[in-house]
C-alpha cells in the first residue's frame, strides 16, 4: 500500500488494532488519533526530493572523454552550455571507447524488457545522431550495412524465431532468417539461422568522440591529461582537485563519465559498477572471407575499416593475458566456420569494459545514501548528492544506447521534456540499487500482518 500511494493518497480503514496502527505509522502514514469510531482515514507523509534543478549558470564539469562524456558535452553544448571536458589519458576515446570499430544494433527480448526497450529506441538515436553530424561536414567513419546476430544453439534459435512471430512490428527493424536463408540472402552457412539486422551501425568510436566535440569546439574545452585526485563539495560547488592537492577546476554542476572510476570517487554512493577485462583483435580483411556486414554469435566480427577488422571480445584471464589473442582466433574461426589463418600480424588490444550488476547504464543524479530514511519506497524519496550526476556502466551497448542517455541527462539537466518514458528513466536511475536495498528491509515488522479483528 505504501508503494503504491501517492503524494495526496487518503488510505481509509476500521478498527483500532493496535498492532495494525504501528505498521502503517512505521511505514509512513499518518494516523489520527484512537478514537472510538467505527472509520479512520490515514494521509502519505512523503518527503521529495527533487532530482533536478535549473542551475543558475549554464556550466559544467565532465570527467571522462569516452562516448559517454563527449556525447554528454555535445548535448549540453547544443543547448548553449559551457563544458569543461577532463580526462587522465592523452587522447580522448582512449579506454572503452577506443577500439577500431564498434557495434550498434538493437536487442529484443520476450517480454520486450528494459535493456530492449532502451536499445531499440538507443539505436534510432545513434542512427539520427550520426546521420545528422555527417549532413553538417562533420567527417564520421561509420556505415550502415546490416547485422547478422546468430543463434547460438538449437534452442536459441526456437527464442529467437519466437519472438519474431509475436513482435512482427518489429519486422522492418529485424528478421529471422534459417539456413537456407542466410546462405541465400548473405552467402553464410550457419547452423541454425539468426536474426537480421538490416540496418546495423558498425563506427569508428574516435571519429564519433571527435565529432561531438568538434561540431561545439567553442563551448568544450578539452583538458586531457588530467588526473581527478578527489572531488569536494565546497559552498555549493565540485572542487577537483589533482594528487597534490592542487585545484584542477570547479562548478556547481559535475557529471561522472569515467566508467568505473567513478566509483574511486564517490564511494559513499555504492555504486555497482565493475570492470571486466576484454580482448579485441585486428584482422587484416584479407584474410577472412569476404563480407560487408558484422556477425555475432558466441563472439563478434565488424566490417573493415582501412583494411582491419575487429573481432572479439573475449574475457581475458588475468593469470594469463597471453592467451588472449588466440582465444579471440579461436572464437572467429567456430564463428565463421572456417580456421582463420593470418598472413599479417595481429594486433590486440586489452580493455576495460564497464558494466552494472544488472547491464544497465546509470544515468542521473547521484544518490545521498548517508541521508536516506529508512522509510523510502520510491525513488523521488531519495535525497541526491547536489550537482552530481553520472553517465555510468555502458557495458557492451556504449555505442547503442550513450547517445539516447545522454540526451535524457541533459533534458533532465535543462528541465526539458524527457525522450524516453518515465519507467525507463527509473530503470537507469543510479537510485534504483538504493531503493532496492531499503525495500528489502522490512522496517523491523513482521512479515506477515496480523488480521485485524472486526
Amino acid at each position: 500500500m505504501r508503494r503504491l500511494a501517492t503524494q495526496n493518497s487518503l488510505v481509509i480503514g476500521q478498527c483500532n488494532d493496535s498492532l495494525l496502527r504501528q505498521y502503517l505509522t512505521q511505514v509512513g502514514f499518518i494516523l489520527p488519533a484512537t478514537s472510538t469510531d467505527d472509520f479512520w482515514v490515514a494521509t502519505t507523509r512523503q518527503h521529495r526530493h527533487e532530482s533536478k534543478a535549473t542551475p543558475i549558470e549554464p556550466e559544467a564539469i565532465i570527467i571522462g572523454a569516452g562516448m559517454a562524456g563527449c556525447a554528454m558535452a555535445n548535448q549540453l553544448a547544443e543547448r548553449g552550455w559551457q563544458i569543461k571536458l577532463i580526462d587522465t589519458q592523452a587522447d580522448i576515446a582512449s579506454q572503452a571507447s577506443g577500439n577500431h570499430v564498434g557495434l550498434c544494433h538493437p536487442t529484443l527480448s520476450r517480454d520486450d524488457n528494459f535493456q530492449a526497450r532502451l536499445s531499440r529506441a538507443g539505436f534510432a538515436a545513434t542512427q539520427q545522431k550520426l546521420k545528422l553530424l555527417t549532413q553538417q561536414g562533420i567527417e564520421i567513419l561509420f556505415g550502415a550495412d546490416g547485422h547478422l546476430q546468430l543463434a547460438k544453439d538449437s534452442t536459441a534459435a526456437a527464442l529467437m524465431q519466437t519472438i519474431s512471430a509475436e513482435q512482427p512490428h518489429l519486422a522492418q527493424m529485424v528478421r529471422w532468417l534459417d539456413r537456407q536463408q542466410c546462405q541465400t540472402q548473405l552467402a553464410i552457412d550457419c547452423e541454425f539461422g539468426g536474426w537480421w539486422f538490416p540496418e546495423g551501425i558498425w563506427a569508428n568510436p574516435y571519429s564519433i568522440c571527435k565529432g561531438y566535440i568538434s561540431q561545439y569546439a567553442h563551448l568544450i574545452d578539452l583538458q586531457l591529461n588530467t588526473h581527478v585526485d578527489q572531488i569536494k563539495l565546497i559552498d555549493q560547488h565540485w572542487h577537483l582537485y589533482d594528487a597534490e592537492q592542487q585545484l584542477i577546476a570547479k562548478s556547481k554542476m559535475l557529471i561522472l563519465a569515467s566508467a568505473n572510476d567513478a566509483t574511486r570517487l564517490i564511494p559513499e554512493a555504492e555504486l555497482p559498477l565493475s570492470a571486466s577485462l576484454r580482448s579485441v583483435s585486428k584482422v587484416w580483411s584479407g584474410d577472412l572471407p569476404a563480407s560487408t556486414f558484422s556477425l555475432s554469435g558466441l563472439s563478434y566480427l565488424t566490417p573493415a575499416l582501412a583494411g582491419w577488422r575487429c573481432a572479439g571480445a573475449s574475457r581475458v584471464d588475468t593469470q594469463h593475458p597471453q592467451y588472449a589473442e588466440q582465444q579471440n582466433l579461436d572464437d572467429l574461426s567456430q564463428l565463421i566456420g572456417t580456421t582463420v589463418v593470418t598472413s599479417k600480424s595481429i594486433e590486440t588490444r586489452l580493455c576495460f569494459r564497464p558494466n552494472s550488476s544488472d547491464r544497465l547504464p546509470l544515468a542521473g543524479q547521484i544518490p545521498e545514501r548517508n541521508t536516506i530514511s529508512r522509510s523510502v519506497d520510491q525513488l523521488f524519496q531519495i535525497p541526491r548528492q547536489s550537482g552530481l550526476y553520472g553517465l555510468l556502466g555502458l557495458g557492451a551497448r556504449g555505442m547503442t544506447w550513450h547517445v539516447l542517455i545522454a540526451e535524457m541527462l541533459a533534458c533532465q539537466l535543462n528541465q526539458e521534456p524527457l525522450p524516453i518514458e518515465r519507467s525507463l528513466v527509473a530503470a537507469i536511475d543510479p537510485a534504483r540499487f538504493a531503493l532496492r536495498e531499503l525495500r528489502k528491509v522490512v522496517h523491523g515488522l513482521q512479515k506477515e500482518c496480523r488480521k485485524p479483528s472486526n
